[in-house]
Formats: C-alpha cells, sequence, structure tokens
C-alpha cells in the first residue's frame, strides 16, 4: 500500500510548492519529487490522508469539475494559465487537488505542455489527454469548460447509483449504533432486575438468558468488545469493496441494467469529448477500458481498440466488439451522422434518462427492505426488553 507523504519544495524559478505525493517510502517519495523537477525537498508522512487512501479517498468530483469550468472561463476571458493555476488556491478546498493543482502549476512555470503537466500531477489520463490535444488546437478553455461538464455529468450518475440504498444504509446504522445501548445498558438493567431483584433470571427465556450472558461478557471485557465493534463496520466495508461481492449484486437484474445504463452513460460522453479532442479512437478505447467496471465492457473497449489499430472503421469496431445492440446501434447513429461528439451526447442523454426511471424502480424497492429492516429492528428491540419482562412476570405467577 502506497503512502502519502506532504512536501515543500521549491520550483525552478525558486517558486516554494506544498503538495502531496503517493509513494511507498519516504525515499521513494523524494526520488519522485526531484523526479517531477523540483529542488530542496522536505517531506513527511501525512497520517490523515494516508488513512483516507487506505478508504480509497480520491479528488472531490463536484470540486474537480467546479476548477476546470472555472479555469475554462477565466481562459476564455483572457486569463494565463500560469497565473490562473496560482490562484486556484483561493477557491479550492479539496486538499487533494490543491496538491495536483499546485504540481500541474509547477509543470506549467517549468515550460512543460499543459497535458504533460496535468499527467505529472496525478490527473486522470482520459483528462490530460484531452487537455494536451486541444491545447494544440489552441482549444484550451473549450477543453476545461467540457471536461467541467462531463465530470459534473459522471459524479451525478454515480450518485444516482448510491442513492438507490441510501435508505438502507441508514438503516443498517442505526442498527450498528443501537448495539452497544443493547449490551451496554438494557442487558445489564435486565440482569438487575430479574437476577437481582426478582430472583428470576433463571425464568427468562432461555434467549434473553443467552443475551444478558453475552452482554456481561462483554461488559467484563470492555477493550476487547470495543475493538470488536470498531472492526465490524471496517470488515464490512472490505467485504463490500471485494470483487466477488459486486459481482453477486450486479447479478440482480435490475441492478444490472442500472448499473450497465450508467456505466454507458458515464462512458459515451466521455468518448465523445475525447473523440472531440480529435484523439485518436484506438487511443480512446485503451484509455477508457481500465476505467469502467464491468468486465464485459473493458473487454469490448479492448477488442474496439484492437480492431481500430487493423484499420477496421470505427461503426464495424465497434459493432464486432461484443457491445449491446443498443449501443451499436446508437454509436452507428452518431457515426452516419456525421458528428460523432454530438451523436453520442444525444446517446448519453437518453441513458442519463434511462437511468433515473431505473433508480426510481429500484429506490421503490430498497425502501421496502429499509422498512423490513426497520420492522425487524422493532421486533428484536422488543424481543430483548418488554417480551422477556412480561414473559417472566406471567411466568412467576
Amino acid at each position: 500500500m502506497k503512502c502519502i507523504y506532504r512536501f515543500t519544495a521549491m520550483t525552478a524559478r525558486q517558486r516554494k510548492v506544498s503538495a502531496l505525493i503517493a509513494s511507498e517510502s519516504l525515499d521513494y517519495a523524494y526520488y519522485a519529487i526531484r523526479q517531477m523537477g523540483f529542488s530542496q525537498p522536505t517531506a513527511h508522512l501525512d497520517v490523515v490522508e494516508t488513512v483516507k487512501e487506505a478508504f480509497g479517498a480520491k479528488i472531490d468530483a463536484r470540486e474537480l469539475a467546479r476548477f476546470y469550468a472555472t479555469l475554462g472561463e477565466r481562459l476564455a476571458n483572457g486569463g494565463e494559465l500560469l497565473a490562473q493555476l496560482e490562484d486556484a488556491s483561493d477557491y479550492l478546498l479539496d486538499g487533494r487537488l490543491k496538491s495536483a493543482v499546485a504540481i500541474f502549476a509547477a509543470g506549467i512555470e517549468e515550460g512543460r505542455p499543459p497535458g504533460a503537466a496535468m499527467r505529472a500531477a496525478g490527473f486522470e489520463a482520459r483528462d490530460a489527454m484531452v487537455v494536451g490535444a486541444r491545447a494544440q488546437a489552441a482549444q484550451l478553455p473549450q477543453a476545461l469548460l467540457d471536461l467541467g461538464q462531463e465530470v459534473e455529468d459522471r459524479h451525478e450518475l454515480a450518485l444516482q447509483m448510491r442513492s438507490v440504498f441510501r435508505g438502507v444504509k441508514i438503516t443498517l446504522g442505526l442498527m450498528y449504533a443501537f448495539i452497544p445501548v443493547e449490551i451496554g445498558f438494557v442487558a445489564p438493567s435486565m440482569t438487575r432486575l430479574f437476577s437481582a431483584s426478582l430472583g428470576l433470571g433463571q425464568r427468562m427465556p432461555a434467549y434473553a438468558r443467552a443475551f444478558c450472558g453475552f452482554a456481561a461478557w462483554c461488559n467484563a471485557h470492555a477493550l476487547l468488545s470495543l475493538a470488536g465493534y470498531v472492526a465490524l463496520p471496517l470488515g464490512l466495508m472490505a467485504l463490500a469493496r471485494r470483487p466477488f461481492l459486486r459481482e453477486l449484486v450486479t447479478r440482480i437484474k435490475p441492478v444490472q441494467r442500472l448499473t450497465e445504463t450508467l456505466e454507458h452513460a458515464s462512458l459515451w460522453a466521455t468518448y465523445g469529448v475525447m473523440y472531440a479532442a480529435g484523439i485518436a479512437p484506438e487511443d480512446i478505447f485503451r484509455t477508457l477500458a481500465p476505467t469502467v467496471r464491468r468486465e464485459a465492457t473493458q473487454i469490448a473497449l479492448l477488442r474496439a481498440a484492437k480492431a481500430t489499430s487493423a484499420g477496421t472503421d470505427l461503426a464495424s469496431a465497434v459493432a464486432h466488439a461484443g457491445f449491446s445492440t443498443r449501443v451499436v446501434a446508437n454509436f452507428r447513429s452518431a457515426t452516419r451522422s456525421g458528428e460523432l461528439a454530438k451523436g453520442l451526447q444525444q446517446f448519453t442523454r437518453h441513458l442519463k434518462s434511462d437511468a433515473k426511471l431505473m433508480t426510481a424502480r429500484l429506490q421503490q424497492n430498497a425502501n421496502l427492505v429499509s422498512l423490513a429492516l426497520t420492522t425487524g429492528l422493532v421486533f428484536v428491540m422488543f424481543m430483548l426488553t418488554y417480551y422477556p419482562s412480561v414473559a417472566t412476570m406471567l411466568h412467576s405467577l
């Protein structure tokens, strides 16, 4: 796992830069910093950012979209690139993005092309390729504006997917928060009431006695119990990131259709932006292949890249790559229109509309699951608190 180091260094023009860098060790970090063209570096481990990195932290998408759009607008109004990059720290809040922009600015200061400077700063390869290609054609402001819109759309699509199970997550969070209440307060209170005061502990339901015994053990081993309590969500989060579990969930037909629609909406919107920048189709396919989650889509992109590299026309390459019938039909339609980028924009708008409908349907089902979990939580509370009390008292009469 890579750690995150915070460093300060001097640019070629003796301007001080402070940024973050991911590296396997401090020595490698110093080497990478010098490779970027910086001098006099000092670096130290950033524990907070390293922990965030372990949990998959990335640059905030909304902040990135805002940065691209703002930079594009200022350049379109006659601003100078380096000056605008240096001013970006005034309106950026995301630490990782601030760091990337600082390295980006240092690269521009040293005379690197915008695309190469972005790639060295850690921006996504597809973004750097779009900027690099359109900067050569003196279209940098429009390239940044297009990227800002594309990143914003990509973020909105991701939010749609996350919103499907939001209610379920909230319910599970409440259930998790209720665990220490049951173990630390409810169970000891029951034990004191029945065992000490009334002497009826042995007449409690067997499951209630077992639960009180487990709670007593947890309270007697507080540190061990606390470690287990903290480890529980961490373990579940690690499990949720496992490919086999994601694959299992996506095999559910409604989820499969939604994930496929969202993925292709993002994929072809990005393809249109890169194609409009004049990037070779085979390079676009290869660049986008590692960014998709579904293996079938990744294989199709690589097949299309191989076919276009061999001289196959674009429409035929997509048709025989293994994409769905709908993708092939819309791609051919966009190709025949003579304006592929605009045709793909229209296609992605249709996909986004479909995704909203699918998300609404899935949310209805997820809300039913959330209701079932809430009902189950109430039932468990009843069985662990009120029912043992009533049952034991009635049994003692």
